[in-house]
């Protein structure tokens, strides 16, 4: 996940690379608790090549809960890897 420069927005990212000797096909989806789900079409990666997955840019929670954003990625029709990435609140 990342946080924007003014600190008050954060983006879902899911960056993928393909460190195998053949073409993949990946595709992945975004899911957060703060409104910055994505999902990511299906793309031929070449060998050695990387992909990024953007979600929107939005507004974070103030407080002291957790902004969580959860990523699931697909290679060749199989899921291949699953995150789950914590950012906590700041005070506003």
């Amino acid at each position: 996940m990342v946080t924007t420069a003014n600190e008050l927005g954060q983006q879902g990212v899911t960056v993928v690379l393909n460190k195998g000797t053949k073409y993949a096909t990946i595709w992945s989806k975004l899911i957060t608790n703060f409104g910055g789900d994505a999902s990511c079409v299906k793309r031929s990666v070449a060998p050695g090549e990387q992909l990024g997955c953007f979600g929107p840019t939005v507004s974070i929670r103030c407080g002291l809960g957790h902004n969580n954003a959860f990523s699931d990625v697909w290679m060749n029709a199989n899921i291949y890897g699953y995150t789950d990435y914590v950012y906590k609140g700041v005070d506003c």
